[in-house]
């Protein structure tokens, strides 16, 4: 069964741009509307129940994060689609919603496709999922209306959606394209995002990457010892973390300035 989509734009070239890539590329979704304003589109939204929404984050009078805001009861899935890489870009990546960067490529296309066909599918089976998936829109939606570093994430696990509060989160560890994200309570998670991803929208003044497998919260380091001519970073787990002989002296700055900020409460 295909997937019912409505494509949300308010530049027409856009919106009929993605339709013919989705006709030819994305077998799965069926574009049942399109429309060129958040008024628009909540019209839609109430006559055809999409399951699925290809939202423009930026368009006049009300933006994307605007028409997310004023539904409620919502229970689509959204993909959003944006011309301005830095725009909400923070907020977006913390949340277990995907984006497309305009122009939008095959490629990327379809692996949005294969997610959001996967989300889909758990929702229908699975009750808490969708709860889960719906709180995740709200958390973005929260992040974005206060303009501030991201406090918690969500994480698409496979059957569940996982919100990790990012106070309680002690390190991350990357291997290949996958992290690691190991909480204060030693339990660990795997998410399919890199440690690059991490590092653009965690809080740097709070988390610093300090070796190309590594990013450490400066909450959680017990103590730093020299080891031959570098750096080890103890946490309070007891955990070892290298640091990397060109990343010492950011972390030493960093470390220092928290310690200080620390230290001032």
């Amino acid at each position: 069964m295909k997937l019912r989509s409505i494509i949300i734009d308010d530049e027409e070239p856009g919106r009929e741009n993605l339709a013919q890539l989705l006709g030819e590329y994305c077998p799965e979704i069926e574009v049942i509307a399109q429309a060129a304003s958040a008024d628009e589109a909540m019209a839609l939204i109430v006559e055809h129940s999409p399951n699925v929404l290809f939202l423009d984050i930026q368009m006049p009078n009300k933006n994307g994060f605007d028409l997310l805001d004023s539904i409620e009861g919502h229970s689509f899935s959204v993909i959003f689609v944006t011309a301005h890489d830095q725009y909400g870009i923070r907020a977006i990546k913390a949340s277990a919603i995907d984006y497309l960067l305009k122009p939008v490529g095959i490629e990327e296309l379809k692996e949005s496709i294969d997610k959001v066909c996967k989300i889909e599918a758990e929702k229908a089976k699975n009750i808490q999922f969708k709860s889960s998936y719906d709180d995740s829109i709200q958390d973005l939606l929260d992040h974005w209306s206060h303009d501030d570093a991201p406090k918690k994430i969500s994480i698409n696990t496979g059957n569940k959606i996982q919100v990790i509060e990012l106070e309680k989160l002690s390190r991350l560890e990357g291997f290949d394209n996958y992290s690691k994200l190991i909480l204060n309570n030693q339990n660990v998670i795997t998410d399919s995002k890199c440690l690059k991803n991490y590092e653009e929208f965690l809080d740097q003044t709070a988390f610093v990457r300090v070796h190309k497998s590594h990013i450490v919260n400066l909450a959680f380091i017990d103590k730093v010892v020299k080891e031959g001519i570098g750096f080890v970073i103890l946490m309070n787990d007891e955990s070892q973390v290298p640091v990397a002989r060109r990343r010492s002296k950011s972390f030493f700055e960093k470390f220092n300035s928290f310690v200080d900020n620390f230290k001032s409460l």
